[in-house]
C-alpha cells in the first residue's frame, strides 16, 4: 500500500463543473494520485450532486463527505482541517486547479528547506471559462525566503489558497480558520503561519486560482465585507506591533484598492462615505472623490 503523503481537502458548495477540472488536476499529478489522500468535503449542496462527479473518480480513491446542513465556508475549511491525516496538507477550492508538477515541486522545496512550515508557488489567475486574466507577483528570481516576508504580508494579501502546502504540524499549532470573518480568512490564516513557522516561496506558476462574478471573493469584495474584514485584520495588527509605519502602509494599499474599484462596488451611500474619511491623504480622498462622483453622474445618466 502506497504511503499517503499530502492531505487534498476540496470544499465544495453547488460546483459540479469545475470540481471535475479541480480532481483531474489533481489525479494527473506527476507524482502520482497514490500519495494522495483526496477528499471533498460538501457543504449540502442542493442545486448540484456532487455525488455525480465524484463517482467518475472512484478507482482514485476520492472520497466525498457530505454535510447534513449548509456550514458556510469558514466552518466548512475547519471541517475539512479536521480530516487532515497526512504529513502536508493543501486546501484547493473546487473552482480552482493546479499544474502537473505542482505536488513534485512543492515537496522538493520541503526537502530543500525542511524547516519550512509552508511552500507557496506563484499562481495564474483565470476566469470563469479558465482563460489567463493575470499572474502573480514574482517576488524573487530563485525559490527560497523572501525579504521582510511577515511585514508584507500584514499589509496586503500575497498568497492565493490554491498554491500553498501547509505541514499538518503547523496547522495543528497555529489552529483553526477564524469563524468570525466572512473574508481575508486565508490571509490571516497565512499571517499565523508565517508568524510561528518558515514560508518558502517557490518562483514558478503552478497553481490557478479563479476570480468570477459569482465566486465567494468576487460577492465579498463588492457587497463591502472584503473590505470590513481588511480594516479590522488592520486594527488587530496595529494593536499586535504598534507600527505607525506598517499600519499607514497598509492603509495606502488598502485605499488604493478601493479607489480601483469604485465602479464594481453595490454598496449604499453612507459605506461610500465611510470609506473616503478612512484614506489616509488628501491626495487620496479627492482621487476618491472624483471617480465616486463620476461613478453617480455616470448612473444617473444612464437611467
Amino acid at each position: 500500500m502506497t504511503h499517503k503523503l499530502i492531505s487534498v481537502l476540496i470544499p465544495n458548495f453547488n460546483r459540479n463543473a469545475l470540481l471535475e477540472q479541480t480532481l483531474n488536476s489533481v489525479i494527473s499529478q506527476s507524482i502520482g494520485y497514490e500519495c494522495l489522500d483526496i477528499i471533498v468535503v460538501d457543504d449540502y449542496s442542493q442545486i448540484e450532486d456532487p455525488l455525480d462527479i465524484i463517482s467518475k473518480f472512484s478507482l482514485f480513491g476520492v472520497k466525498l463527505i457530505r454535510n447534513e446542513v449548509n456550514l458556510g465556508q469558514m466552518r466548512n475549511l475547519n471541517k475539512c482541517l479536521s480530516f487532515a491525516k497526512c504529513k502536508y496538507v493543501h486546501i484547493l477550492h473546487s473552482d480552482d486547479f493546479i499544474e502537473k508538477s505542482f505536488y513534485a515541486e512543492i515537496i522538493e522545496q520541503f526537502k530543500l528547506h525542511p524547516s519550512a512550515g509552508a511552500v507557496f508557488t506563484r499562481n495564474f489567475f483565470v476566469n470563469n471559462n479558465g482563460f489567463i486574466t493575470g499572474v502573480s507577483t514574482l517576488f524573487t528570481e530563485n525559490s527560497g525566503e523572501i525579504e521582510n516576508w511577515l511585514n508584507n504580508l500584514y499589509c496586503e494579501q500575497l498568497i492565493q489558497a490554491p498554491s500553498v502546502v501547509v505541514k499538518k504540524e503547523i496547522y495543528d499549532k497555529v489552529g483553526k480558520f477564524r469563524e468570525d470573518l466572512r473574508t481575508c480568512e486565508d490571509w490571516e490564516m497565512w499571517v499565523r503561519i508565517s508568524e510561528v513557522s518558515q514560508v518558502i516561496f517557490h518562483n514558478k506558476v503552478l497553481a490557478n486560482y479563479r476570480s468570477t462574478s459569482t465566486s465567494n471573493s468576487s460577492t465579498t469584495t463588492f457587497d463591502g465585507t472584503y473590505v470590513h474584514d481588511w480594516q479590522k485584520l488592520q486594527k488587530e495588527t496595529f494593536l499586535k506591533h504598534k507600527d505607525p509605519k506598517l499600519l499607514l502602509r497598509s492603509k495606502i494599499l488598502f485605499g488604493n484598492f478601493i479607489i480601483n474599484n469604485i465602479p464594481n462596488f453595490k454598496l449604499p451611500t453612507v459605506l461610500y462615505w465611510r470609506f473616503f474619511f478612512y484614506l489616509p491623504t488628501m491626495k487620496m480622498k479627492i482621487k476618491y472623490l472624483l471617480k465616486f462622483i463620476n461613478l453617480k453622474l455616470t448612473k444617473n445618466a444612464t437611467n
